[in-house]
């Protein structure tokens, strides 16, 4: 078993909180505009360091307190850094869910590697916090993220406005044997 910090290895990949040596990576990431583009653009470096280096010192805090769980992507025989997983709490029109999230450098886009690290961030969330269910939130335009949702088995549920006015879709999934409404068909 594994905890909040280290969710170990996938087939290609091993899920660890980041580090301070992950940051040079975070923040490429972060400032790409391509990586950035369907989630608002690219963040502040400084917003995004002192973010990442307070989650380095602490990873077990921010997860746990915070609600905000991070993880690095490392290419297991290369220990390149692939990008970040995340569970974190969202608050969506008044109703408090965990959402998963997934950003990948553009080097390994296409490869199955946001697949590969987000069936294990949901199994983690399920079979480790016990969550009934997941959500993401994403652009209807960001075809590849919306494909990765769907081939994770998750169900378009509605479309929510930001507080930015920005409109995102909403796809959950459930845990298994989770009781859950019928979703509503995606328009």
């Amino acid at each position: 078993m594994h905890d909040l910090t280290d969710l170990g290895p996938t087939e290609r990949l091993w899920l660890r909180a980041p580090n301070s040596a992950d940051l040079p990576a975070i923040l490429t990431l972060w400032q790409d505009p391509q990586v950035t583009r369907h989630i608002g653009g690219p963040r502040e470096p400084q917003v995004v360091a002192d973010h990442f280096e307070r989650y380095a010192a602490d990873p077990l805090r921010m997860a746990t307190q915070e609600r905000d769980g991070w993880w690095s992507l490392i290419e297991l025989g290369t220990n390149r850094f692939v990008g970040l997983g995340s569970l974190s709490e969202k608050d969506v029109d008044g109703q408090v869910d965990i959402e998963l999230g997934y950003f990948l450098l553009p080097a390994f886009w296409r490869k199955g590697y946001a697949g590969e690290a987000a069936r294990r961030v949901v199994r983690f969330g399920f079979a480790q916090l016990g969550q009934p269910s997941l959500i993401a939130m994403i652009d209807p335009h960001n075809e590849a993220s919306l494909a990765v949702a769907r081939r994770l088995g998750m169900r378009y549920e509605r479309a929510a406005l930001r507080s930015d006015g920005v409109t995102r879709h909403v796809y959950r999934l459930w845990a298994p044997g989770a009781a859950h409404p019928t979703a509503p068909s995606e328009s």
